[in-house]
């Protein structure tokens, strides 16, 4: 686990791992098997069973077996046995009612390895078990895709089957018998009395030990039979997003034993969502068998267990509804707190990898005086030891002020969150990066980069310039660059002006002399016409609404959707007020003119320019030069190598008055950069996609097509309007909302999201007719009046605003 602290490293080399590493194979010695026992006179058979893993496993990785609360002679019994074969024996000296939970995450915690392979003593596993989970990590690249979990289905074997299994005469003989019961059990019928069935999950799985320590272990509430593997289940699919989740998650429904488990199901409950996890590795051939035992019930493990659910229900209640409380919720233990300040909820996934730097995550979510007061106040008592913060710059975040400043004057870190210049990045440092020395130029000079790094940084400016990825929304690169091929051909001088938002932070702050932002918008007029000789390509900033009042023979007005790679290409020079696309126009080795705080024009990458007028001025004299391909590598490696970490998220655009903003949701950081320490924390949806027209989906057997709506149930016509619409499939979510509408008539807000879909479908006629309608529903309503007026005559949003409703969740 890195540091808070960690230095930054003098010599200019990556301490620690690089993106462009081969993953190293996984081995059997990468994996360590923990085991959480208690030993006592109803469980003799546990000391057998642990005594045979050593010479049961071809390869055996490293076992840890924590002891939580053995009586003395019992755990003498359990030390000696970890000593005769190697294993770490851990007591704990816990006399109370045996957790799981807290057992595991000592486990965890006493683990050196990458992954770990929870297990109990009375489960088992084909001989060369580890042989394959390790083949099966190294091909799911699982050192770097942390959110892959192996879990087998769990076989259950009555005391006859476990009897043949403990007289064969080898190991050998043992796995062949596991392989036969593999199979043929599938058709064996369930016995409750016996305790034979096959249940599709169990308790027994292998994670990465990042992934273990980001979802924050068990929760150590649970002592007693039953429950808290079903809660940290729940709570890892959560965190992992990659597979939707059921109705009624809470909720116990369609356990293996139960005659409702033997039709078809609804996808309802967390069983059916462990189903859906555990299939691949069932897939795989991995299977885990349970050997019979007998139970004593009596015994205070089963009878203070959470047999009736009411613990699981109120563990999983703090964050089923209001996923950023998952911030909270972490059971292991941590060196230090840091206080989260994350005004905005849907953010909480930036803040996540903190806990990679050792850190238990104090969330805050609202800025009222007496919570800054209180956060002030531990600050000052030592309560809380850092701090972090996205971008305290903002206005939004001046009511947190006073606690970056507080934390500055006391030493402790300022961890601040940004976005970065480059798409799907942020950067973690302690101040912004206009206003901190770790950016500056001088840092980037004294850099020292690899040629494996260089080749790293070719391959990444290529896949760039191809135009897929961009920093806000736009158009496909080949479209663009059809729309400006005459201006390609074209002789003279070609100047691309991309605009900014007024009010943003890049245009506002760390200014030095140079012209302010609405002093060069006002001066564009001007430049245009004294330089009747260059044709201007002016793009307005894709989250803004206001038009550019500048029609000239010599000026082209791109649109907010033209690809901005495109133009770059089609271009001679760029000139810029701090705009991320400067970032974007060095790296396409474009002739650069930048204003304002524009901290990536380094080592004469860019020309700075004191005005608009001055840097076309000396565009147009031949002194602004495109960029040396060796300096555009080193750039583009400073920041992919040095500075950015990576997330993935959905967009999530917000209508205001006068512009749109940008927000994200579903964050998952999965290059987490601190100082020169990376972590890969890849996603498993960065290489595929759920979908219910999958053979995992097939497999499922839900009682209708899960990808389709039910056209009987305006439900399910509702709620797949909703996804058709975040989609961006905006006619056909108005076509299902209209439909939902017809079956609920109760509902006229269905209208007015039908309306606005058929808006940002392009067909304004419909939208119109569909919010008249709304209004016959709603003529109370002055939202609804006033939007359809904004409908009719654009115009009036300068007057009324958008009164837009809210993008439907």
């Amino acid at each position: 686990m890195i540091s808070a602290d960690t230095p930054i490293v003098a010599d200019g080399s990556a301490s620690s791992g690089s993106v462009m590493e081969m993953s190293q194979p996984v081995t059997a010695e990468d994996i360590t098997m923990v085991f959480c026992v208690r030993l006592h006179e109803g469980n003799p058979w546990i000391a057998a069973r642990l005594d045979m893993m050593a010479r049961y496993y071809e390869p055996c990785p490293p076992i840890v077996v924590v002891d939580f609360g053995s009586e003395a002679t019992q755990a003498g019994a359990i030390a000696t046995i970890c000593r005769q074969h190697g294993y770490q024996y851990h007591f704990v000296d816990d006399q109370g009612v045996f957790s799981l939970s807290l057992a595991r995450n000592i486990g965890a915690s006493l683990c050196e390895t990458d992954f770990i392979y929870f297990c109990d003593p009375d489960f088992i596993s084909e001989r060369d078990l580890f042989q394959r989970l390790a083949e099966t990590a190294t091909a799911l690249d699982m050192r770097n895709v942390i959110d892959v979990m192996l879990n087998p289905p769990a076989f259950h074997l009555g005391a006859a089957e476990t009897a043949q299994f403990e007289a064969r005469n080898s190991p050998e003989e043992q796995s062949s018998l596991l392989r036969k019961l593999g199979f043929v059990l599938n058709y064996s019928a369930v016995s409750k009395e016996e305790e034979q069935y096959v249940a599709p999950y169990s308790n027994v799985f292998l994670i990465g030990r990042k992934m273990f320590s980001l979802v924050g272990g068990y929760d150590t509430s649970f002592r007693g039979h039953g429950s808290e593997d079903f809660e940290f289940l729940l709570r890892f699919c959560i965190h992992a997003g990659t597979l939707p989740l059921p109705q009624d998650p809470e909720k116990n429904l369609f356990g293996p034993i139960d005659a409702s488990f033997y039709q078809a199901k609804s996808y309802a409950g967390f069983r059916r969502l462990f189903e859906l996890l555990s299939q691949p590795t069932e897939g795989l051939g991995i299977k885990a068998f349970h050997l019979h035992h007998p139970r004593a019930r009596e015994q205070e493990w089963y009878t203070s267990g959470d047999k009736k659910r009411r613990q699981f229900r109120s563990a999983t209640k703090k964050y089923l509804r209001q996923q950023h409380q998952l911030l909270a919720v972490d059971h292991i233990d941590r060196g230090k707190v840091i206080a989260c300040l994350c005004k905005n909820k849907d953010t909480w996934g930036y803040f996540l990898p903190l806990r990679q730097l050792d850190y238990r995550i104090l969330p805050v979510f609202e800025d009222g005086k007496d919570t800054v007061d209180a956060i002030l106040s531990g600050l000052v008592k030592g309560e809380i030891d850092d701090i972090a913060i996205f971008n305290p710059y903002m206005k939004s975040h001046a009511a947190f002020r006073p606690i970056f400043d507080r934390a500055r004057e006391l030493g402790r870190n300022t961890i601040v969150i940004e976005r970065g210049a480059l798409p799907e990045t942020i950067y973690y440092d302690n101040d912004v990066c206009y206003n901190i020395d770790s950016f500056s130029e001088d840092a980037f000079l004294d850099e020292k980069f690899s040629q494996e790094e260089l080749k790293h940084a070719e391959t990444y400016l290529s896949e760039l310039r191809l135009g897929s990825k961009t920093l806000e929304e736009m158009g496909s690169y080949a479209e663009t660059s059809l729309k400006y091929q005459d201006l390609l051909k074209s002789e003279g001088l070609k100047c691309f002006i991309p605009l900014q938002l007024e009010d943003d932070m890049a245009v506002t702050m760390f200014l030095k002399g140079e012209q302010t932002y609405p002093e060069f918008s006002a001066s564009l007029t001007s430049l245009v016409d004294q330089n009747p000789d260059v044709t201007f390509v002016i793009k307005p900033h894709p989250l803004s609404k206001s038009e550019i009042p500048l029609a000239r023979t010599n000026v082209i007005l791109a649109e907010r959707s033209d690809n901005i790679h495109a133009i770059l290409d089609a271009v001679d020079g760029t000139l810029c007020y701090n705009s991320g696309v400067g970032l974007l126009s060095i790296l396409h080795q474009t002739a650069t003119i930048t204003l304002g705080n524009a901290f990536y024009n380094m080592a004469g990458a860019g020309y700075r320019a004191p005005s608009a007028a001055a840097g076309i001025a000396e565009l147009k004299k031949g002194s602004v030069k495109r960029p040396e391909h060796n300096l555009v590598l080193r750039i583009a490696a400073w920041f992919t190598l040095r500075k950015y970490s990576r997330f993935r998220a959905t967009d999530h655009i917000r209508e205001m008055a006068t512009r749109r903003a940008h927000d994200y949701k579903d964050i998952a950081v999965t290059e987490f950069r601190w100082r020169r320490e990376l972590q890969c924390l890849g996603r498993m949806n960065e290489i595929v996609r759920f979908d219910w027209m999958s053979y995992a989906g097939a497999r499922m057997s839900p009682p209708t097509v899960m990808s389709q709506p039910d056209v009987a149930n305006a439900e399910s016509l509702r709620m797949y309007g909703f996804a058709e619409y975040q989609a961006g499939r905006y006619m056909h979510a108005a076509e299902l909302l209209l439909k939902a509408f017809e079956m609920r008539s109760g509902q006229p807000n269905l209208l007015r999201h039908a309306a606005e879909a058929y808006l940002m479908g392009g067909d304004r006629k419909a939208a119109i007719a569909t919010q008249k309608k709304a209004v016959e529903f709603l003529p109370r309503n002055k939202k609804v009046r006033l939007r359809l007026w904004t409908m009719k005559i654009p115009f009036l949003r300068v007057v009324f605003g958008q009164q837009k409703l809210h993008r439907p969740q």
